[in-house]
């Protein structure tokens, strides 16, 4: 599946996090502070899951196929984690591994995303923004450079800014990756041919 990669994706989130650190670091729309650029990502990002969500739904509904189902599933699961409420910081990855079983177990009706090389690929890069903000948002950045630094005290600056940017950047390859899906004929309203 991996040969199906597009690697220069990777450019895009190294990129810009370049530019959002250089911004950032020149108080950019006040992007020194956290909290102003923090307050505007948690409104973009939600408003792409419920954008992706929503499109979902209606591809689901008016083709009945189980990848927009298994997509639909998918965003509704991102959305509500991103609402924040009781139970959804770790219920997420619960719902994730059942997802992902389901997929595995039903590969051949995952076929015209693991097939489609540019919404792969776009699928990939959503799991790899958000791994990569995860790792950010856990210290983990941090307690890298204290190994290479040997100081303690030190931390990546603005690393909350990259952190609140890559979930954002996840969900927009998310919102994308549909655009890409060939269209395919509806599963549940296929006439049963007998043999």
């Amino acid at each position: 599946m991996l040969r199906h990669f597009h690697w220069w994706l990777l450019f895009i989130p190294l990129i810009t996090c370049i530019i959002l650190f250089k911004l950032s670091v020149n108080d950019f729309m006040g992007w020194n502070n956290y909290s102003v650029f923090k307050d505007q990502m948690e409104m973009a990002h939600p408003g792409v899951l419920l954008t992706f969500t929503l499109i979902m739904f209606l591809r689901y509904y008016f083709s009945r196929t189980y990848l927009n189902g298994w997509l639909l599933a998918m965003g509704i699961s991102l959305f509500c984690r991103e609402l924040h409420f009781a139970g959804t910081g770790t219920a997420i990855y619960g719902a994730l591994a059942v997802l992902f079983y389901l997929a595995w177990k039903n590969r051949a009706r995952m076929t015209p995303l693991t097939e489609n090389r540019v919404a792969f690929s776009l699928f990939i890069m959503v799991f790899i923004c958000y791994f990569c903000s995860q790792f950010l948002d856990r210290g983990l950045a941090k307690r890298v450079g204290w190994i290479i630094l040997w100081d303690f005290s030190w931390e990546l600056p603005h690393a909350s800014n990259l952190e609140e940017y890559l979930e954002f950047l996840g969900g927009t390859f998310l919102l994308v990756t549909p655009f890409f899906l060939r269209k395919e004929p509806a599963e549940e309203l296929k006439p049963h041919v007998p043999q």
